[in-house]
């Protein structure tokens, strides 16, 4: 082949190589040229009906006033919240007050009661108060999120994003699995990372929900929501981690916010019920 062609062979080689590498780069951010909508990725489930997709602020509103869907056919699973009793005036007003004793239970169905139990120190006393609580905590979060997010301009979330999560929304049993979670955070590990390397066991994707075995806990996470929580125009995500122990009765339940800016990693924090 004469050299004139060989060059010109190279330069399209050249060319092509360059196209597709450019083709194969995913943007970092999903920018639209519409705003990216509010909106709900997981069902709330209410006693006669669930809310699914978007959601504007008047319905946010009606929907505190529902009666939330509760896993249980007893009617007194509504009652998994005792306040506090308030401990009398002692002889002396200057001596340290007495701590506050389990008072009478009281009944929430719906967020708006929930929240208000909350507000006045109620809390749950029993493994299965707390089973019974994880019934509220999403569509509380949910609602207190949709209340308060705005339209996003951008999304730097990526695609996989339960498995993106870093390794810090793990729980520790003892202060050596602490100091390897601690280590492995210092480091930048994330769920995938353990998911590799067989820490994550019966590893589970469907759907928006993430499911696993990690130590001696089982795993649910399901992503919530998004819509730009923090008004910096990106998109930001509600997510709510479940745990119990495989063996026993222990069990968790907490709402996080994922948050991303560009270039940056992941960052998460514990997201507020009001």
């Amino acid at each position: 082949m004469h050299l004139s062609q060989l060059r010109r062979s190279a330069t399209a080689a050249c060319y092509a190589t360059a196209f597709l590498l450019t083709a194969c780069v995913v943007p970092e951010a999903q920018v639209k040229s519409t705003p990216l909508p509010v909106r709900l990725l997981s069902a709330l489930e209410f006693t006669h009906f669930t809310k699914t997709g978007l959601v504007t602020r008047s319905e946010v509103l009606g929907l505190l006033g529902e009666k939330v869907y509760l896993g249980s056919t007893d009617e007194k699973a509504y009652e998994f919240l005792a306040l506090p009793t308030q401990p009398g005036t002692g002889p002396n007003p200057a001596a340290p007050p007495a701590l506050p004793t389990e008072g009478k239970r009281i009944r929430v169905e719906t967020v708006e009661q929930y929240v208000a139990a909350l507000k006045q120190g109620a809390s749950p006393s029993t493994t299965f108060d707390m089973a019974m609580e994880g019934w509220f905590v999403p569509p509380a979060a949910c609602l207190n999120f949709l209340n308060r997010a705005e339209e996003s301009r951008q999304s730097y979330l990526p695609n996989r994003l339960l498995e993106e999560l870093p390794n810090s929304i793990l729980g520790y049993n003892d202060s050596a699995q602490e100091r390897d979670l601690g280590d492995a955070a210092a480091r930048g590990v994330r769920l995938s990372d353990y998911g590799r390397s067989g820490r994550l066991r019966k590893l589970s994707s469907t759907n928006g929900a993430l499911k696993f075995e990690f130590g001696v806990r089982d795993y649910h996470l399901r992503e919530l929501a998004r819509g730009d929580f923090s008004g910096d125009g990106n998109e930001d995500s509600l997510v709510v981690v479940n745990w119990r122990y495989r063996e026993g009765t222990g069990l968790g339940c907490k709402v996080i916010l994922v948050q991303r800016t560009q270039g940056q990693a992941l960052t998460v924090q514990p997201f507020p019920l009001f």
